[in-house]
């Protein structure tokens, strides 16, 4: 009976302990990843931050506005990835069709021969295209 207890207790620690390293990624701006929305948003200059001018290799970011028709109460800036127009005016607002996913940057500690300037993570961004008004 005490060895059948210690074994449940071990695997008990084990589950618990597995768990906790686990981590809930959500997508920042829509209800889920991989959800096709319409946005209104605005092409903004990259923030000044080392991933943003030496990882991402879009032009600029987006400001979005708006989703489904609803005003955001504090626009999100974010990155994205798709066709750009070709004459784009930072000033203008951009009817776009869009949905969140994931990426990862980096490698795991000790996964690669050399040290990485940037550790193990996931980075959210969207996927865009262009919407005719």
């Amino acid at each position: 009976m005490k060895t059948l207890l210690l074994s449940l207790l071990f695997v008990a620690g084990l589950i618990s302990s597995s768990s906790a390293d686990i981590t809930e990624v959500k997508p920042r701006l829509l209800s889920a990843f991989g959800k096709v929305s319409k946005i209104e948003a605005y092409f903004v200059e990259k923030p000044d931050s080392y991933y943003a001018q030496n990882i991402v290799n879009e032009p600029f970011f987006l400001k979005v506005v708006a989703i489904d028709g609803q005003q955001l109460a504090e626009p999100v800036v974010i990155e994205y990835l798709g066709a750009l127009p070709l004459d784009i005016q930072m000033s203008k607002r951009y009817p776009l069709r869009a949905y969140e996913t994931l990426r990862p940057l980096g490698a795991p500690r000790g996964w690669e021969e050399y040290p990485s300037q940037i550790d193990y993570g996931v980075s959210t961004y969207l996927i865009i295209q262009l919407l005719n008004r």
